[in-house]
Formats: C-alpha cells, structure tokens, sequence
C-alpha cells in the first residue's frame, strides 16, 4: 500500500523483443527491422520499424470486444 492508501498491484512484462524473426500470423507480412543511424558515427541508434498492428505483443482493439467506450478497463484483463 503506497502513502495515499492505495493498493499497488505488481505487473509482468509479457512483451516480446520486436525482431525481424518473430512470429506473425499466417499471411501476414514479417516485420522490417532497418537500422539507419548507429552510434558512434550518428551518435545515436535508430531504426526504422516496419510491422503489422497484430504483430508481437499487444491488447486488442475495443473494436474486437464490441466495447463502445474510448478507453479499456484495466479490470478486463485481470
């Protein structure tokens, strides 16, 4: 319980690695990973990301649900 007696709820990061070999939905396109600028020459790491909104780990749209309210409950996904 944190100082304004609220329950703090531990999460896990179920989230995959964005890679050029990770799994996608049959016929679907495979995700792009392109590095364009590296560290040190560019003085940064950059890379230009080419994926499908289903690929990897994601929630799905309240449009798959039916759910008519912008916003999605946390509740719905304990």
């Amino acid at each position: 319980m944190n100082k304004w007696g609220i329950i703090l709820r531990q999460f896990f990061d179920v989230s995959l690695p964005i890679t050029d070999q990770m799994v996608v939905y049959p016929g679907k396109s495979e995700p792009s990973v392109q590095r364009y600028a590296s560290i040190p020459r560019d003085k940064v790491n950059e890379s230009l990301l080419t994926l499908g909104s289903h690929t990897g780990t994601h929630v799905e749209s309240r449009l798959h649900f039916g759910i008519k309210e912008k916003e999605l409950l946390i509740c719905l996904f304990v």
